[in-house]
């Protein structure tokens, strides 16, 4: 069992950061209008001009990772958090150069960004809701 263990967090990990971008924790699905204009609850991805482009319209702080399509079914990779992977506030866009993809090669058509809303712990620092989200951008 204990030889079992690594591989089944392994997996457990994969399903949870391969999730619908549209899935939320919320029951009711419909985006809630946040401060600013901005339609709470998911991150947007799309791809121009050989650049990822990122917007947070949650109305949480995310922290994400990048992974080109293919890559990120052979990937293993921890859940991200304030201090291990970058992070966007609400409203907030980043601009990625695609060689800043993991696995980005120039065949590549699609990008795999999955996310975890930070929430407060019982310490009030930052951690990341589980389970996490994934937006896609496809050229």
């Amino acid at each position: 069992m204990t030889r079992l263990l690594p591989a089944l967090l392994a997996v457990l990990t994969l399903a949870t950061a391969c999730g619908d971008s549209r899935a939320t924790t919320d029951p009711d699905p419909a985006p809630t209008q946040a401060p600013g204009g901005l339609a709470a609850g998911t991150l947007d991805a799309r791809l121009v001009s050989g650049t990822l482009i990122l917007r947070n319209t949650t109305a949480q702080v995310v922290s994400y990772r990048l992974f080109e399509a293919e890559t990120i079914t052979r990937a293993l990779f921890p859940v991200c958090t304030i201090e291990s992977c970058p992070t966007l506030r609400q409203g907030e866009e980043a601009r990625v150069p695609l060689t800043n993809v993991v696995g980005w090669h120039p065949q590549a058509r699609e990008v795999i960004v999955p996310f975890w809303r930070m929430i407060p712990g019982r310490d009030g620092q930052l951690i990341p809701s589980l389970p996490g989200e994934t937006a896609r951008a496809t050229l």
